[in-house]
């Protein structure tokens, strides 16, 4: 009976940015190692025209890569076949999170690794922070830059070391400018961009922060495992959710589970539980009108630690007297960790100057009265406040004028007029002008009506 083989060691130089001398490093190390008399072959690697690396494959054995055909032009590849058949002790696998032309035997050179270590071969790879899944959301945030080639978590969770190859960003600059990374004549316009000194501090935080986690779960220091709940409604704030659950789960060493709640729609769904696939996080669509019971049960079930939902934005003025999703998860499972995620807005691209607003003009004063003045101009049917203003031939403006003479009408009267200014003017609204009887039982109901609308004057409005 045979003897299982050994399944090979996996060591990742990581970098924060691309010319940080992760392929260097990999070169350099396979040299000494071939020096000590061991087996080394280069399986693949990409030099870039850069001398300094290219000196590095001299005395290395490089094995030929694949020539896979694809729309009218040859692509090259890491030949999986001939590496295995090489079978060395050491391969050296030039960017980890590349992409295989269609066609190859894997979708992803990280799958061409795994096959390897499953052969017995110990490997070295590179690959830059950009491309880890959970954080792929964060670095376009930072850089502007659309990260379309990505490894699973897990991926780096089982690398056997990890190394980061720290360069300052003042130095990463300098090299820049020195023709170390790319041709002169894409030296400005990527320092102008990707590598402003902003972004790389940023990116080499997130890198460090990659390498400590990996350097407590190695050496087994992390706090008892916390396991993660994340709930979706399938809208577009839903993916940064599950990536900013997955990344929690992981520093805290548990699992991360993605429910649906809702119909987010059979499509939206499916991309969703590719993404949860990716990032290592069990999915689950729950059924049933009640969405906080569902949600509740689930996190009952799977004894969670840490909960996320996304911030949720209710109006009118019923729904200021419900409670809020938060507010039952929370009398729910206390002894659960509810974190409430605000909606994202995006931003434009870092390289693309910010559009240039024009100074708001002055905002017209638009009179909105109640049902006894409404009839003294001859409206009928109660106030209609759209109505009179486009009666006046004027926009909906943010200032909103309220002439109040009656507790209830008044009350009704500015409910309306907030919600309804508030569809147009998106949220915009400013309660300047406010008249009429205003004694301490108004005064509280005028505020239930304007809900968190600045109140900014209390003049008359025929002052």
């Amino acid at each position: 009976m045979m003897a299982a083989v050994a399944r090979g060691r996996l060591k990742v130089y990581l970098g924060a940015t691309p010319g940080a001398g992760k392929t260097f490093a990999m070169l350099k190390e396979g040299r000494e190692r071939k020096q000590r008399g061991e087996d080394v072959a280069i399986a693949y690697v990409e030099t870039y025209g850069r001398a300094r690396t290219e000196e590095l494959l001299a005395g290395l054995e490089l094995i030929p890569r694949k020539r896979v055909p694809y729309r009218g032009t040859v692509l090259e590849e890491m030949d999986i076949d001939a590496v295995t058949t090489r079978h060395p002790k050491l391969a050296l696998v030039d960017e980890l999170a590349h992409t295989n032309a269609p066609g190859s035997a894997n979708e992803k050179r990280w799958q061409d690794v795994e096959q390897l270590r499953d052969a017995g071969i110990d490997v070295i790879s590179t690959m830059n922070v950009q491309h880890v899944e959970s954080v792929n959301d964060v670095v376009e945030k930072i850089t502007g830059i659309v990260q379309r080639e990505t490894l699973p978590d897990r991926v780096l969770d089982l690398a056997d070391e990890i190394q980061f190859i720290d360069i300052s960003p003042e130095a990463l600059r300098k090299r820049m400018r020195h023709g170390n990374i790319y041709s002169s004549d894409k030296v400005e316009t990527a320092l102008a961009n990707f590598f402003r000194p902003g972004n790389l501090a940023a990116l080499r935080e997130i890198a460090l922060r990659l390498v400590a986690q990996s350097m407590a779960t190695s050496r087994q220091v992390l706090a008892p495992a916390e396991d993660v709940l994340v709930a979706i409604s399938g809208s577009a704030k839903s993916e940064p959710l599950i990536r900013r659950a997955a990344r929690l789960a992981r520093r805290l060493g548990g699992l991360c589970m993605v429910v649906t709640v809702g119909s987010g729609g059979a499509a939206k769904v499916e991309g969703y539980q590719r993404l949860a696939a990716q990032l290592g996080c069990s999915f689950v669509s729950l059924g049933g009108p009640d969405i906080a019971k569902g949600i509740i049960e689930a996190a009952q079930l799977a004894n969670v630690r840490h909960l996320f939902i996304g911030e949720s934005r209710q109006t009118g003025l019923l729904a200021r007297w419900r409670k809020t999703l938060a507010d039952q998860l929370i009398d729910s499972l206390p002894d659960i960790d509810l974190h409430v995620i605000a909606t994202e807005h995006v931003a434009p691209p870092a390289e693309v100057e910010p559009e240039r607003r024009l100074p708001k003009p002055p905002c017209r004063r638009v009179g909105v009265v109640g049902r006894e003045r409404a009839r003294d101009r001859g409206e009928r049917g109660g106030p209609r406040p759209l109505r009179s203003l486009r009666s006046l031939g004027l926009d909906p403006c943010d200032v909103l004028v309220v002439h109040i003479r009656d507790v209830v009408k008044g009350f009704g009267l500015v409910h309306v007029v907030v919600e309804e200014a508030r569809r147009h003017l998106g949220g915009d609204l400013v309660a300047r002008y406010v008249v009429g009887d205003l004694g301490l039982g108004l005064r509280f109901l005028l505020r239930l009506a304007l809900g968190e609308v600045p109140e900014v004057g209390g003049h008359h409005l025929d002052r």
